[in-house]
């Protein structure tokens, strides 16, 4: 009996024993779990940093790029003639090469029309149509030219902001990649740090993120505004080559307008030369039939003229015989009264 008591206490004991390593490998083992985690947190912090200050570094290079772009001329040429030769022309070169052929042929054919022939109207009618026609074919392609060109520096423009936006966006991503300061503080309590440690560790990790954060925001800022810069002078050539074509649609349609009214001009000053000749015309058969009646009218007047005069001339030499007469009477009549007188 006392023997089975003493072979009980003998296995508890060595039970108890075997118990205690057992336990502090355990305490360790979690020990190390804690130690592990906050390694592996510092580790993410060191490695978030480094992709970050990577990020930083790419986007003060873009800006530095972008600073020196929009100081040089050159560059900026070559940048509007990329986005230029992006552009897909309305009409091919063939295409357009016709078009102009044709339109300068008609315009010659209504500039050197002889607006005196019986037909120049219609003619004229015929090769305006042909000109309006290839006009609108023209200006309808430059104008959708104008417009695909703005389109395309905008589209441009916009890609270059996007870009800077990823830029910005992955860099933010490797901030957020180097975990929160209150998640580290904690796996430092956990590694059973003092909390002089791990209130400094939160704190140097806030600050760091806080600024890397502000670098990232300032630079993103600088890149946009550049941006601007560089594409506000790209946008100065590419507007001034969209208002070219523009230009050069309005230029053709004026110079059509000033021709047509030239020709217009002349078909009047030619029909109004018609008038006034057709007038001219009548006014001499007027003058050619009045002439013809004058002429008859003098004659009429001269025999009317001598036959007046001839009957003056009679009257006249009537009145003559009459006084002679009337002067012979009475020269009788007082030589008969005088010798009576006499007698007595």
């Amino acid at each position: 009996m006392a023997l089975r008591a003493a072979l009980f206490v003998a296995l508890v004991a060595s039970a108890a024993a075997d118990a205690a390593p057992a336990k502090s490998d355990a305490h360790e083992t979690k020990a190390q779990k804690a130690e592990k985690r906050l390694q592996a947190r510092e580790d993410r912090a060191r490695s978030g940093r480094k992709e970050v200050d990577k990020g930083l570094a790419e986007m003060a290079k873009r800006h530095a790029h972008l600073i020196a772009l929009a100081n040089n001329s050159k560059q900026l040429d070559e940048l509007s003639s990329e986005i230029e030769l992006r552009v897909q022309p309305t009409l091919s070169g063939k295409q357009r090469k016709s078009l102009e052929d044709d339109y300068e042929l008609n315009m010659n054919n209504i500039r050197q029309q002889n607006m005196s022939a019986a037909d120049a109207q219609q003619a004229v009618a015929g090769y305006e149509a042909a000109v309006n026609k290839n006009l609108n074919a023209l200006s309808d392609a430059d104008h959708k030219d104008a417009r695909n060109l703005r389109r395309a520096l905008s589209k441009e423009r916009s890609a270059a902001h996007s870009e800077v936006n990823l830029m910005a966006k992955a860099t933010k991503k490797s901030l957020r990649a180097m975990g929160s300061p209150t998640g580290l503080e904690m796996a430092m309590q956990h590694a059973d740090k003092t909390e002089h440690e791990y209130d400094s560790a939160e704190d140097d990790l806030q600050h760091q993120k806080d600024k890397l954060s502000d670098q990232v925001d300032s630079l993103h800022d600088q890149i946009d505004d550049s941006l601007e810069d560089v594409y506000s002078k790209v946008d100065d050539r590419v507007q001034a080559r969209a208002n070219d074509l523009e230009d050069d649609a309005r230029s053709r349609k004026a110079q059509a307008h000033q021709a047509l009214a030239e020709v217009a001009q002349t078909m009047k000053l030619s029909g109004s030369m018609s008038r006034v000749e057709e007038k001219l015309n009548r006014l001499e058969t007027t003058i050619q039939k009045n002439s013809h009646a004058s002429q008859e009218e003098l004659v009429s007047s001269a025999v009317l003229v001598r036959t007046n005069t001839v009957c003056m001339a009679l009257i006249a030499a009537g009145l003559a015989a009459s006084l002679v007469m009337h002067t012979m009477q009475r020269r009788t009549e007082s030589t008969s009264i005088r010798q009576p007188w006499l007698l007595a």
